[in-house]
């Protein structure tokens, strides 16, 4: 059963075994091991009639030693008990074992390529960490330099998002007079801003916010905390504040340039003496007053006005005297008119009144009237009681003309006749 692997093994005893496989010719079996506390021990049969035979054999086998016994049976029965190790199993042993250091070798060479992977990644990390750090300290540096100079800039900075300013520099809080706990309780536009500016501001601060292209400088006029009026020349750009969208604006104080602007334009448009409109700001306020009555259908006049008796005044008392009594005329003049009115002087002692907008000719000649009356009451310069008159000369638009300079010459006209009229009486 054996041989013809029915069986994995049988017990037999030693000798039979070598017997069997020698005598039946299976040499593909062997004898492998023996089976503790098992002794092979050597038996003669006898016949039961003779058991005088018992004593005397086993006195003879009770004198051989095991070496005669062992030679006795191997001359007998040949046979080669396997007690080494198992071959096959040693292989199988060796070549798992050798699997292993294997595995073993190839997982340690594994974990040598992560651990230089990992070094290396290591190495890179604290690198880029360094260079990170690095990174962040001049960051740092640089916004404590660019916070330095916002700080100490002398234009006003301000960042305004949802209209509202969410960032200042000292320079804007000295210039509208408000803190920054203060400002953020305000609307930017409609809290700082001039109500006639607040639309081109939100305007220009839309645009901006969307992207679209906006007014690069523009004047506005700004309401400091004490409610005065400032002037101020703002540009802004779109950034992002705490990822949301906002405009970062540049404000410059230009009150004193505007009022500079203003004072020099007065100048240029004014009588520098009395103070009153000259002919340019004059002719142009007649213009546009012409303009309006041709769109509009209405009547306006002219008034020339050439004062009678003040060369003598200017002779025999002075050029102070006759400059004061210049201005005593100009104020009168002011004093008479409406607001929507203008006195002006245009040279020497010719002065004119444009009303722009009168219901009748009988108007002008009203106001012609009061003129007279005011220039012929005495006036008191410095103490001197001084007495002159004035001719008026009236033009009416649009029977006189319906041009600036038409109506002029016309009124010139008109009060050379008056002062003709004066003298020959």
């Amino acid at each position: 059963m054996v041989e013809q692997r029915e069986a994995e093994l049988t017990l037999r005893a030693l000798t039979i075994v070598a017997h069997t496989i020698k005598t039946e010719g299976w040499f593909n079996l062997r004898i492998a091991g023996g089976v503790p506390a098992y002794g092979n021990r050597m038996r003669i049969g006898i016949v039961g009639k003779r058991p005088e035979l018992l004593a005397a054999l086993d006195a003879a086998i009770a004198s051989l030693t095991p070496e005669e016994v062992d030679e006795i049976v191997n001359r007998h029965v040949a046979i080669d008990v396997a007690s080494g190790v198992d071959r096959l199993l040693l292989l199988r042993i060796s070549a798992g074992f050798f699997l292993l250091l294997l595995l073993a070798y190839l997982w340690i060479r594994h974990l040598r390529g992560v651990n230089q992977r990992l070094a290396a990644l290591g190495k890179q990390l604290g690198e880029d960490i360094a260079a990170r750090q690095r990174a962040e300290q001049a960051l740092k540096e640089s916004e404590e330099r660019y916070r330095s100079l916002v700080e100490m800039a002398h234009e006003s900075i301000i960042v305004v998002q949802d209209e509202r300013v969410v960032y200042c520099n000292p320079a804007f809080h000295e210039l509208v007079g408000y803190n920054m706990r203060e400002l953020a309780r305000i609307d930017a536009i409609e809290g700082l801003i001039h109500p006639d500016d607040q639309q081109r501001a939100r305007e220009n601060h839309t645009r901006r916010i969307t992207g679209e292209e906006a007014e690069q400088r523009y004047p506005l006029r700004l309401v400091h905390k004490s409610g005065r009026l400032l002037w101020a020349e703002t540009s802004g750009v779109s950034i992002r504040w705490n990822e949301r969208p906002a405009t970062l604006n540049i404000v410059n104080d230009i009150t004193a340039r505007i009022e500079a602007e203003e004072k020099i334009k007065h100048l240029a448009q004014h009588d520098t003496l009395t103070g009153l409109p000259n002919r340019a700001l004059l002719f142009e306020r007649l213009e546009r007053a012409l303009a309006a009555a041709q769109r509009n259908h209405h009547l306006l006049a002219v008034l020339f006005i050439d004062l009678d008796g003040f060369k003598p005044v200017n002779d025999r008392y002075g050029h102070d005297i006759g400059d004061a009594l210049l201005q005593a005329v100009a104020q009168r003049l002011q004093g008479l008119v409406r607001e929507s009115d203008t006195a002006a002087r245009i040279g020497g002692d010719e002065f004119v009144v444009l009303l722009p907008m009168i219901a009748a000719d009988e108007d002008a000649d009203n106001v012609a009237g009061k003129l007279h009356t005011a220039l012929a009451s005495p006036f008191d310069i410095h103490g001197q009681r001084i007495i002159i008159s004035g001719s008026i000369g009236v033009a009416l638009y649009p029977r006189d003309g319906d041009s600036a300079p038409a109506l002029m010459q016309r009124a010139d006209c008109a009060m050379y006749r008056e002062k003709q009229i004066a003298h020959a009486r």
